[in-house]
């Protein structure tokens, strides 16, 4: 992997890739990020592997689905734990989170204001990734990983 070179493709935004994205920066590993725009989406989409984004190019191998992606890196770079139940707590994180985007996903994509309002809302009364429930169990569980986390 150290002399990988990695392009990292998707849209002009933070999104899924940011957290692969993160993961090269936390590592100090280079790689180049190419951000597609949206109108310029029709013909980059052949290329990924099941037609979405984020996908990865590593020594011109395409790879792609945002998790599969991330955990591979962060097991390259070391940040996946030293033994099993590590990963565990590390897959357990990357889970809730991706819980959270899918209701934050449903939200972002309301266009009529009011509607936006609504489906933010719902998630509060009726998720249970309440916003408090969130930070304060995320909070908790990541400090009780220790300091490597």
């Amino acid at each position: 992997m150290s002399s990988s070179k990695v392009k990292i493709f998707y849209l002009d935004y933070m999104g899924r890739a940011e957290m692969i994205r993160l993961l090269f920066a936390a590592a100090g590993k280079p790689f180049e990020d190419i951000r597609i725009a949206d109108q310029d989406w029709p013909k980059w989409k052949p290329k990924a592997p099941f037609g979405t984004v984020p996908f990865v190019e590593v020594d011109g191998e395409v790879y792609s689905q945002s998790i599969a992606i991330a955990n591979y890196f962060a097991k390259e770079f070391g940040f996946f734990g030293k033994n099993n139940k590590e990963a565990l707590l590390v897959e357990q994180m990357v889970n809730l989170i991706q819980d959270f985007i899918q209701v934050s996903v449903v939200i972002e994509e309301q266009q009529d204001q009011k509607k936006k309002v609504g489906a933010y809302l719902k998630s509060i009364t009726q998720s249970t990734l309440l916003p408090f429930f969130f930070y304060s169990r995320c909070r908790q569980q990541i400090s009780s990983f220790g300091k490597h986390y």
